[in-house]
């Protein structure tokens, strides 16, 4: 296991160093890795002292990359501000850091294509896009009309996210748009998201292992109690039935 992490912390190393080449395909190489690795682990600590590089190459790839650059760049950026571990932490660092140029950048997207957005028709767009579309008004005016919020419950390992109101609905959906199959991970590991989503302190394995003890036990008193008190009844009926002879 510990060789797997000192793997890990390697590639990302590596990785991170790619994203200050001359050539722009192993930039974008670069942040496919990074993302591909961030996406599925929880690794603040083996990027404490590599953070501010790979902010420093991100503002410069969406500053002067050309499209394709800026659009992995782009998809960077929020797997690397869930590594924080506090919402101060993103503030800090990646907000005063980041901002001018995204800012920059969303000025410049929207003026390119406004024309070109403002002309497409429903038809093109994707089925999925079109059905996830549809499920959320269905839910809206379920809600409008009956007041009733969608009541979710999200499994993993032994724990439950109940996403019973329209705040979390959507931090959840954000949050999976970003982190994809590597939620789970998340939602197991991750201080940020845990705390955004109000999952509380992450269950350590002991605490896991001496909670399961003590539902077995509790089970097996549970079980132990309920044979003696139909042992107990067993004997009472005999009893009626001996004093009625």
């Amino acid at each position: 296991m510990a060789s797997e992490e000192v793997q890990l912390e390697e590639t990302l190393r590596k990785a991170i160093d790619d994203t200050s080449d001359n050539r722009q395909q192993t930039r974008i190489n670069a942040y496919e890795l990074i993302c591909e690795i961030l996406m599925h682990n929880y690794i603040p600590d083996s990027l404490a002292n590599r953070k501010m590089t790979l902010l420093s190459s991100l503002e410069r790839s969406m500053r002067k990359g050309r499209e394709k650059e800026q659009i992995i760049a782009t998809k960077t950026i929020p797997l690397l501000m869930v590594q924080s571990e506090t919402t101060q932490d993103v503030s800090e660092e990646f907000v005063k850091m980041l901002k001018p140029t995204l800012i920059s950048i969303t000025y410049d997207f929207k003026n390119a294509n406004c024309s070109k957005l403002s002309t497409i028709s429903n038809k093109f767009q994707a089925k999925e896009d079109l059905k996830q579309q549809r499920l959320i008004f269905r839910d809206v005016l379920h809600y409008l009309r009956e007041g009733v919020t969608p009541d979710i419950r999200i499994k993993f390992e032994d724990e439950t996210l109940l996403l019973d109101s329209w705040t979390i609905h959507h931090q959840y959906a954000c949050l999976r748009n970003v982190l994809a199959s590597g939620m789970n991970v998340h939602l197991k590991e991750n201080l940020l998201i845990r705390d955004i989503l109000t999952l509380g302190p992450k269950v350590s394995k002991l605490e896991k292992r001496f909670e399961k003890i003590l539902k077995l036990e509790q089970r097996a008193s549970n079980e132990v109690a309920s044979k003696n008190r139909s042992i107990a009844r067993g004997k009472e009926r005999d009893k009626r039935f001996a004093s009625l002879e």
